[in-house]
């Protein structure tokens, strides 16, 4: 008898183990914390589930694309606001300019235009089946442009586009030497061929060119006037000096300019010139050798050239320019034009080089550059 109830007794204290146990388990779950941030829809303690979207098959839904009439872009020289010149830029509308308007569309089938709200016809029409129309400017005005559509079966109209261009009396794109010099240097005798180029228009406009060097007007090679219609002209320098050129342009029948340009910059002319002046390396650090060289162009066979230095930090500044000898001669003037330059300590510094046609002769052209020295290699 004893040993049945023992027996038994385990079995209880077993089951009451259990029970304790599982106990335990739930209230260890329902203490778990709930979700910082649970997604909407979830109690707080579960784990959102994205529910899946109908045939996706986990893949995004795809957006469908605009529905009904529609207008898309504009087209063409309008839509770019000019037309491209030679050199890739987009030169503005003149008077004289003819230009065709269109525009892309989608599920529509009559257009109409309007230039500063004044229908464009289309064979007496304002409403047309053909997107495109023609235009000719006229007058130096802006010009808004509308373009409207409909699909005619359904009624239903897409949203217009407007598009305000600027339109010029003329325009001189481009003022330059031909062919490019790659210096602003001459000598002394030398030709120049200067060339404008226009936005042509389309409708015949014939142009009057008037060129000049320092306000002074250069009479036209081909005709001897000072007006003319040929775009070009050509300057021989009889001596040395700074020329700045200038082109004006007017219409045939006006008798003022009506556009200006300047050359880029001025020519230098001279009996011996500097074409380029090259620094060795662009920046140095104190202690690194500069080669300075001198591009040199002369009349006479024995051009003399002096480089010098000026410190901007130091007492040099009010003395003038501490210059370099040659290293094959030791002289301050010589033939050759290159030297050789170690900056002592950092800074900035001005670097002059001049020339002059003869020994004894006054320098005929210069150059100057500003060139920073750091204090460490390690800086490059």
């Amino acid at each position: 008898m004893g040993s049945g109830r023992s027996r038994r007794d385990g079995w209880v204290l077993a089951l009451g183990a259990l029970i304790v146990a599982a106990g335990v388990g739930l209230a260890l779950w329902n203490d778990t914390p709930p979700d910082e941030n649970p997604v909407e829809g979830t109690q707080p303690g579960t784990t959102a589930r994205p529910n899946p979207v109908p045939g996706s098959q986990g893949q995004s839904p795809e957006v469908s694309a605009p529905t009904g009439p529609r207008l898309v872009k504009l087209l063409g020289e309008v839509a770019q606001g000019g037309l491209f010149a030679p050199s890739g830029q987009v030169a503005p509308f003149v008077i004289g300019h003819m230009v065709e308007l269109d525009v892309e569309a989608v599920g529509v089938d009559r257009f109409r235009w309007t230039c500063n709200g004044k229908p464009l016809l289309d064979e007496g029409a304002e409403w047309s089946a053909r997107s495109k129309r023609i235009v000719e400017f006229t007058e130096a005005i802006p010009h808004h442009f509308k373009v409207e559509a409909r699909d005619e079966a359904s009624g239903k109209t897409a949203e217009p586009i407007e598009k305000e261009v600027a339109v010029k009396v003329l325009e001189i794109v481009s003022f330059e030497v031909v062919p490019d010099l790659f210096t602003d240097r001459c000598l002394i005798g030398d030709t120049v061929f200067l060339e404008a180029t226009m936005a042509e228009p389309i409708s015949p406009v014939t142009y009057e060119y008037r060129f000049s060097v320092n306000g002074q007007v250069i009479l036209n090679d081909t005709d001897g006037v000072e007006w003319s219609e040929w775009g070009n002209a050509t300057y021989e320098f009889a001596e040395g000096g700074s020329y700045l050129f200038k082109v004006e342009v007017r219409r045939q029948g006006m008798k003022a300019a009506e556009a200006s340009k300047l050359l880029a910059a001025p020519l230098v002319a001279g009996a011996a010139v500097i074409e380029e002046f090259q620094l060795d390396p662009p920046q140095a650090a104190a202690g690194m050798a500069v080669n300075l060289v001198g591009i040199l162009n002369s009349t006479t066979d024995e051009p003399e050239v002096r480089i010098g230095i000026q410190d901007l930090q130091g007492v040099e500044q009010a003395t003038g320019f501490t210059w370099l000898p040659d290293t094959q001669t030791g002289q301050i003037w010589s033939l050759a034009g290159l030297r050789t330059w170690t900056p002592a300590r950092a800074g900035d510094y001005r670097i002059r080089i001049e020339i002059r046609p003869k020994k004894d002769q006054p320098a005929s052209d210069f150059r100057e550059v500003l060139y920073v020295v750091r204090g460490n290699q390690a800086d490059f």
